[in-house]
């Protein structure tokens, strides 16, 4: 009877300690919460058009003043469109998708290298991504034209103990960690898109013009008489195949 007692005890026992603990982690969840809210209304000149709240970060689309940001308890960042230039996800450190700009930097070209295509990206990201299923690390790593800060990584799980993404619990934690991580990769890839095709226009109206500059000078020089009809025809046509 007394062994029976003793087992029903340390059974209370258990169940107050672990109601305990998920209260106070409740009451940090929502604190850290609050600081993140608290942060993001912060922002000035941000006005958001989607956000995806984590529960350890905030990040944010700006599609008006073309802008994301990035909120932590840690640190709050906003990003112009045109500094981002390579989104990846990576587990346990190793890449599993990556999108870059087809833009050029420094004379070298930036896409094409990673997923097959330039600026590709291994989409549709799901269970079957991960080449392990102990999984210790899902992070989102952004790159950007800014000497100063290079890159800003999100993490979206890190622990040392890691889950297992093939079980019951860890299938469930390791999806919905994937949600965040499709969530943001997908909106940066947009942008990423957005900007390059900007950048297209922007270079096909410099070229337009740098034509229409040049075809204007050789009719000057026609009409002074430098240039027969048959030359000015023959430079216009070498110029229209350019």
């Amino acid at each position: 009877m007394e062994i029976v007692l003793v087992l029903v005890l340390l059974a209370v026992i258990g169940i107050v300690v672990m109601v305990v603990l998920f209260k106070k982690a409740d009451e940090q969840a929502e604190a850290t919460n609050n600081i993140l809210k608290q942060r993001f209304s912060g922002l000035e000149n941000f006005e958001a058009s989607r956000t995806i709240e984590h529960g350890d970060f905030i990040f944010a689309i700006d599609k008006n003043n073309r802008q994301v940001a990035y909120v932590d308890v840690r640190r709050v960042k906003v990003i112009p469109f045109d500094q981002i230039y390579k989104v990846e996800y990576l587990e346990n450190s190793t890449t599993v998708a990556s999108k870059s700009s087809i833009r050029t930097i420094g004379g070298a070209l930036v896409g094409g290298a990673l997923a097959g295509g330039s600026g590709a990206i291994v989409g549709g990201l799901s269970g079957d991504t991960t080449m392990k299923n102990k999984i210790t690390l899902m992070q989102v790593k952004i790159g950007l034209r800014d000497i100063n800060s290079p890159s800003l990584t999100i993490y979206i799980y890190k622990d040392r103990e890691g889950l297992d993404s093939s079980s019951g619990f860890g299938g469930v934690l390791y999806q919905a960690g994937l949600k965040y991580v499709n969530d943001i990769v997908d909106s940066i890839s947009v942008i990423i898109d957005s900007v390059d095709n900007e950048n297209k226009l922007q270079t096909s109206d410099s070229v337009s013009q740098s034509v229409a500059d040049e075809l204007s000078k050789l009719l000057k020089l026609k009409e002074n008489g430098i240039l027969t009809e048959n030359e000015f025809e023959e430079q216009k046509q070498k110029l229209l195949n350019k």
